[in-house]
């Protein structure tokens, strides 16, 4: 039966650049002794519904992570169109008939965010009447870590058709809310250095306290 469900897709992003990894694959990182992409399973699979991974374009080495594979590339030879593209994907996945009602994105480079940032980001949506809900904290926000309405798929589209490619215009045209957060929940590993550097926190984090 067709229809819109009433769950949470969740779909973790990892089809960007990797400009200052050297353009290697940041999902297939390791950190702490796993992919990055492993982390970011872990994180979000008992939050949601159902979970896929968005990539530029599928290969051979996201397989054995056992999630459906997004491409968020229109034709084979498509450059990087930025993450809106993997937000697109993402929405029109979660939007498929007999799908859910609302789609959570995470970054595959942001281990430390808090393992109910599902309930957190629907709540700030839910509490301000919006479509979506993206986290913020004192150290930035993070636009992609954000719940988002399925509804919004087709005005998605629409925006990276006119040419948008900014996921912060995009929050702001839809109206969503803001979900104010702890600073160390938006550690980005965009280089080798953030990578030392995160890597030296989790050590430091004690064991039986992981990140929330």
């Amino acid at each position: 039966m067709s229809g819109r469900g009433t769950g949470v897709a969740g779909v973790i992003l990892a089809g960007g650049a990797s400009a200052r990894m050297g353009g290697i694959d940041k999902s297939l990182i390791m950190f702490g002794g796993r992919p990055l992409v492993s982390h970011a399973i872990a994180l979000l699979r008992r939050q949601v519904d159902e979970l896929a991974l968005s990539v530029h374009a599928p290969d051979v080495r996201h397989v054995p992570f056992g999630l459906p594979l997004l491409a968020d590339a229109t034709k084979p030879d498509e450059g990087h169109q930025g993450p809106m593209a993997g937000i697109q994907a993402a929405l029109d996945w979660a939007a498929r008939p007999g799908g859910a009602a609302w789609c959570v994105t995470i970054p595959v480079d942001c281990p430390f965010l808090p393992k109910d940032l599902t309930a957190r980001l629907r709540e700030a949506a839910d509490t301000a009447g919006a479509p979506g809900a993206y986290l913020t904290t004192p150290s930035g926000d993070e636009p992609l870590a954000a719940v988002w309405s399925v509804a919004c798929a087709a005005r998605a589209q629409q925006f990276l058709t006119a040419g948008g490619r900014s996921v912060r215009a995009f929050h702001r045209e839809i109206g969503s809310a803001a979900l104010a957060g702890e600073a160390a929940w938006c550690t980005n590993l965009n280089s080798p250095g953030d990578l030392a550097a995160a890597e030296t926190a989790a050590s430091a984090r004690p064991r039986d306290r992981p990140p929330r």
